[in-house]
């Protein structure tokens, strides 16, 4: 049965599309160095996706690009619903120094940790910053508004279509992994002041 794997990226042995998860995870963390923060900590989406793996990685590799000690205690490298989301920030917030910043490795995990934090009584950017993996319809309309990772969705649908199609006229062909580059929408949440577009 011809298939096309969409914002998986799982192998090479099917036809699949999807973003350079590693690269814009880099960008966040860069992004908040930026504003110069040096105690970042990550609450990842799905455990054991590729997608959340790649962006795992994607962060630690930012990490390590700007020279900051990789402590293994900021990680929390899959949060599979909302709930788990905010526990993992929690965890975050009562560690004895806790990071200034948060990355999320997707939409659930942004919600959840975004209602930690103000369930500590804490506000975003004040007291901390926070940006995520993913734009979504509401993430503007927040308070503050988020910070993100967007992927050109409509995209990765037509590639993916493409893709479909053509397996299904020539089925034997290689299998062919297409990637497409995200965009950094600036908001507020990151500590940027009535910031929107691509950076």
């Amino acid at each position: 049965i011809p298939c096309v794997l969409v914002d998986r990226l799982a192998s090479r042995r099917f036809d699949q599309v999807g973003v350079w998860n590693k690269q814009a995870m880099e960008q966040l963390v860069a992004h908040l160095v930026g504003h110069g923060h040096r105690r970042i900590g990550l609450v990842a989406g799905q455990p054991g996706f590729a997608t959340t793996l790649e962006r795992v990685e994607g962060f630690r590799q930012g990490v390590r690009k700007h020279g900051l000690a990789l402590d293994d205690a900021l990680v929390h490298d899959g949060s599979p619903n909302v709930a788990a989301a905010g526990m993992a920030c929690r965890t975050l917030l009562a560690l004895a120094d806790p990071p200034t910043a948060r990355v999320t490795g997707n939409n659930m995990a942004t919600i959840g940790v975004m209602r930690a934090i103000r369930g500590a009584g804490l506000k975003v950017p004040a007291d901390l910053a926070l940006v995520g993996f993913d734009d979504f319809e509401w993430a503007d309309s927040f308070e503050p508004r988020l910070t993100v990772i967007s992927q050109p969705c409509d995209e990765i649908g037509r590639r993916a279509a493409s893709l479909l199609v053509d397996r299904i006229a020539k089925s034997e062909a290689p299998r062919r992994t297409i990637r497409l580059r995200p965009t950094l929408v600036v908001r507020n949440s990151c500590g940027c002041r009535d910031a929107e577009g691509d950076a």
